[in-house]
C-alpha cells in the first residue's frame, strides 16, 4: 500500500486514524468540543482497527477484542441501549465479511452484494463515527445528531462505491459480481458522484453554522478524487486520496474549531 507500509498493519492504523478524527469531529460539530471526548473517540478508533483486521486476516482475535471491548464498556456506565448497538454492529461487521449459514437459511456475505455493500459500510461508518460516540457520551440523539448521521452516511457511502473498480481485474478473473463489472466503470463513477451530490446538498439545507465549509470543502474533494478514478489507479491511490477523504474532512472541522 505504497507508504502505508511503513508501518505494521498500516492500512489499518490509517484506517483506525481515519475513525478516530471523524468521531472527534462529530462532537465539534454538535457543539461538545470538551477534552474529555477524546478518549470516547479514540474507543471508535480501536473498534474500527479491530474491524478491519478481521475483516483482513479472517483472524478471531479481533472478534474476542470486540466482544471485551463491548463488555468494558460496562463498569464505565454504558447503557443498554449503547451496549445492543454495539453488538448489531458486530453481527453487521461479522455478516459483511462471511456468510450467515445455519439450517434454516444461507445469507450470503455483504460484500458480495453488488451496490448494497457501499450502503452497508456508509452505514456502518457512520454508526461507528457519530451514534456510538453520542450514546457513549450520554449525549440525546436528537435531530441534529440525525443529520450528521446522514451526511456521514451519504459521504462515506460516495466514496466506497468506487472502490470496487481497484479489484477489477481480480473480481473478473474470480467471476465476483460488483458494480463496475455489472454496470461498467463510467456508471460506477456516476452512482458515487449521486452519493455525493445528495450528501453535499444534505449540508447545505442542513448545515446552518460555519462548519458548512470544511464539510463542503471535504465533499468536493471526494468527489474530485472520484472523478479520477479509473482501471489504472493503484491501490495507493484509493488509500491515501479516497480513504484520505475521511481524515481530511475530519481535520479540517477540528482545525475549524481553532480558527
Amino acid at each position: 500500500m505504497g507508504f502505508l507500509r511503513l508501518l505494521p498493519m498500516g492500512y489499518n492504523v490509517f484506517i483506525a486514524f481515519c475513525a478516530f478524527l471523524l468521531s472527534l469531529s462529530t462532537f465539534v460539530l454538535l457543539g461538545h468540543a470538551e477534552i474529555h471526548y477524546l478518549g470516547i473517540s479514540l474507543v471508535s478508533s480501536v473498534a474500527t482497527f479491530a474491524v478491519y483486521a478481521w475483516l483482513k486476516d479472517q483472524a478471531k482475535w479481533p472478534l474476542w477484542f470486540m466482544l471485551l471491548l463491548v463488555f468494558m464498556m460496562i463498569p464505565f456506565g454504558a447503557s443498554f441501549s449503547l451496549i445492543v448497538y454495539c453488538i448489531h454492529l458486530g453481527v453487521i461487521a461479522y455478516w459483511y465479511g462471511r456468510s450467515l449459514t445455519t439450517p434454516i437459511f444461507n445469507l450470503q456475505a455483504l460484500r458480495s452484494i453488488p451496490f448494497f455493500k457501499a450502503i452497508v459500510l456508509g452505514y456502518t461508518w457512520a454508526s461507528v463515527t457519530v451514534i456510538l460516540p453520542v450514546l457513549f457520551s450520554g449525549l440525546t440523539l436528537g435531530q441534529e445528531v440525525l443529520h450528521v448521521f446522514v451526511q456521514r452516511l451519504f459521504f462515506i457511502a460516495g466514496i466506497s462505491f468506487v472502490f470496487d473498480v481497484r479489484d477489477l481485474v481480480a473480481d473478473k478473473k474470480g467471476r465476483v459480481a460488483t458494480a463496475p463489472l455489472l454496470i461498467g466503470v463510467p456508471w460506477t463513477k456516476r452512482v458515487s458522484m449521486v452519493f455525493l451530490f445528495i450528501y453535499l446538498l444534505l449540508v447545505f439545507y442542513y448545515t446552518h453554522n460555519d462548519y458548512a465549509i470544511p464539510l463542503l470543502i471535504s465533499g468536493l474533494a471526494a468527489c474530485f478524487f472520484v472523478v479520477l478514478v479509473n482501471k489504472k489507479r493503484q491501490p495507493y491511490y484509493y488509500a491515501a486520496f479516497l480513504d484520505g477523504c475521511m481524515a481530511f474532512q475530519g481535520a479540517m472541522i477540528i482545525a475549524w474549531l481553532l480558527i
